[in-house]
């Protein structure tokens, strides 16, 4: 960031930053290291900033075109993001699985919303996987190349799928599973809900809109900790039997006893 301060006189304060302070009102509040390198990988095809060449951060026709065409293609993913219910990087247990996300858009897809839901599916099989979670910079080398090399959409679509072991299948025993301590999951139970138009219990309000005006709530962070409310469970859910009760502890004892 000081370098391309030094050799683009202006350009944080009057571009950089801003569209920082848009992005967060948006929801998404990326770090600086985070725009420069989705920059790097829009522009360049790779994600590793020392491959480089010092003449790329002159000041220049490169420079700027790189800029412009990183903004249209985060631009294109929020906008989709958005729509699907992803309305803040908060509910993202990684932010790493962008960068070949805003390649994608920017080499194959020009903002066509009918390929970012596609590869949205794909989005939430790599942050299952936790594909950016180790050396993360070598993987989304190793995707970008990839992507780059494919001949259009649904080719590079198919290869980064094939690099990924996890499905977006589930198991009873997943329901099992603390949703505080897997944010995966808590984030497909917030998807399913957004999906199916959860609303609010006691408003009527769609869960993610906002009430003034029932447009989406750009930014909106759910309160996990409201998410069951107990208080209006009672007046719907019927109260078990005492037989029902110790039925149940049978059966979890005999389940927990062959585990």
């Amino acid at each position: 960031l000081a370098l391309i301060a030094v050799r683009q006189e202006g350009w944080v304060r009057d571009q950089l930053l801003p569209y920082l302070e848009d992005l967060e009102e948006r929801g998404f509040d990326f770090d600086p290291s985070f725009i420069i390198r989705t920059m790097v990988a829009v522009r360049k095809g790779v994600a590793r900033l020392k491959d480089i060449p010092p003449t790329f951060w002159e000041k220049g026709n490169e420079f700027e075109t790189g800029w412009q065409q990183s903004k249209a293609a985060i631009n294109n993913v929020i906008r989709i993001l958005h729509e699907l219910g992803i309305l803040t990087a908060y509910l993202l247990p990684g932010r790493n699985v962008l960068i070949p996300l805003f390649y994608l858009d920017h080499v194959h897809v020009h903002g066509d919303a009918k390929s970012l839901r596609k590869a949205f599916i794909w989005l939430l099989r790599a942050t299952r996987e936790g594909r950016y979670s180790g050396s993360a910079i070598t993987t989304i080398d190793q995707d970008l190349a990839a992507i780059a090399a494919a001949t259009d959409f649904d080719g590079a679509l198919t290869e980064l799928h094939a690099r990924l072991e996890h499905q977006l299948t589930f198991k009873p025993d997943d329901m099992l599973t603390r949703y505080d301590e897997d944010s995966f999951l808590r984030l497909m139970l917030y998807l399913v809900a957004f999906n199916r138009k959860a609303e609010d219990w006691k408003t009527g309000q769609r869960l993610g809109f906002d009430r003034s005006d029932n447009s989406l709530n750009e930014g909106f962070r759910p309160e996990w900790h409201h998410f069951v409310p107990r208080g209006r469970l009672k007046k719907r859910v019927p109260r078990p039997t005492d037989d029902q009760i110790r039925s149940e502890e049978r059966r979890v004892g005999k389940e927990c006893r062959s585990r």
